[in-house]
């Protein structure tokens, strides 16, 4: 998923159980964007934007973990919390998941 800025992508793993409370907390910051959906992923990334992804995810409870690509600097960030998150190299490619298959 994309953030209403289009600054951010994110793929995730997750359940974000407060995600309904930080909407608020955007909202009442007027840090909310338009929001398109009711998801916890569209939240986190309105936080992302908002507070930074270090101060989200002390915000956040929930299970999950996370790759982000922030297009303005060219870069992944990987995150977790009770979810695992494995991540490697196979020759030229990155790969990272919550699962290892084979």
């Amino acid at each position: 998923m994309s953030s209403a800025s289009e600054r951010d992508i994110i793929v995730f793993n997750r359940e974000i159980y407060n995600h309904l409370q930080l909407r608020l907390e955007l909202e009442k910051s007027s840090s909310a964007p338009k929001w398109r959906g009711h998801s916890d992923t569209e939240t986190l990334l309105a936080g992302f934007e908002a507070w930074g992804i270090e101060e989200t995810i002390k915000r956040s409870t929930g299970v999950f973990a996370f790759a982000v690509w922030g297009r303005q600097y060219n870069t992944i960030i990987l995150g977790r919390n009770k979810k695992p998150l494995y991540y490697g190299w196979q020759g030229d490619t990155f790969l990272f998941g919550s699962e290892l298959k084979i």
